[in-house]
């Protein structure tokens, strides 16, 4: 396996080996083994990124929510199992390793979970515990993304309106009264 992978040097990850991106032509991918959940590539993602988002990105790997779902409840049904896969430019599996645990993270590695499509920076994986690691890119948001952002933060700006006025009529009927 080690000719594989390279090494990473972060300390966080001591144990751990850069498996994406990687310079040893090798594709990278997660199965649950039952689903079709998998880490997908920009250009197969139609509905979760627009025509530019896909050109910019086509050879990137995401993350989308229903993956992300699915590979968190593999664990807990007994006939899925999560498999780290590597495979050859022509799509053919090379070598498949079982995983026991995922844990996707941003670049501080503090766990975060997958509401929208993520792009994935990195991956890591430490085979002695058969572990991975995804470090999510926070620079990217899709277009998607940023107009759910953006509704939910004019609800909470209409929600702080309203309550200012409130504030501000409760106060001048305190005033009224005094």
């Amino acid at each position: 396996m080690n000719g594989i992978v390279s090494v990473n040097n972060k300390n966080e990850l001591e144990d751990y080996k850069l498996i994406y991106p990687n310079n040893k032509k090798l594709k990278v991918n997660i199965s649950d083994g039952l689903t079709t959940a998998k880490l997908r590539l920009g250009t197969t993602i139609v509905n979760n990124l627009n025509f530019f988002e896909r050109l910019f990105n086509f050879n990137n790997l995401f993350i989308t929510k229903y993956d992300y779902r699915n590979f968190i409840d593999s664990r807990n049904i007994s006939n899925r199992r999560l498999s780290l896969q590597f495979l050859s430019n022509e799509d053919k599996l090379v070598q498949i390793f079982y995983m026991n645990h995922i844990k996707i993270v941003n670049s501080q590695f503090q766990k975060i979970e997958v509401t929208h499509i993520r792009k994935i920076k990195e991956i890591y994986f430490n085979d002695e515990i058969k572990s991975v690691i995804i470090i999510i890119d926070e620079k990217f948001c899709s277009n998607q993304e940023r107009k759910t952002l953006t509704i939910k933060r004019k609800e909470e700006n209409k929600k702080r309106d309203e309550e200012a006025k409130k504030k501000t009529l409760l106060k001048d009927v305190n005033d009224l009264l005094t």
